[in-house]
């Protein structure tokens, strides 16, 4: 692993460990499945207004495992619409 990884990593698990531990097992949710959530947010079709709607909802209830999903597939839409 080069060094600049290493240190990214580092920093990513540094982040990781100041989440409440069910936001840490969201985070790990989302390492472990991340094929899994490319594929679906490949075919998903929710504008910027849901996701942000459905963040809100997320947050309201402390449902982390829902807020990393949503974050993932707002970071995944804006990715895919920059390719």
């Amino acid at each position: 692993m080069s060094k600049n990884k290493k240190s990214l990593t580092d920093k990513i698990i540094e982040k990781i460990k100041e989440l409440p531990p069910e936001g840490q097992k969201a985070m790990l949710f989302v390492i472990k499945n991340i094929d899994l959530l490319e594929k679906m947010c490949e075919k998903s079709d929710m504008t910027d207004e849901e996701i942000q709607k459905w963040t809100e909802t997320a947050k309201a209830k402390d449902d982390y495992i829902m807020l990393a999903l949503l974050t993932f597939a707002q970071v995944y839409k804006e990715k895919r619409g920059n390719s």
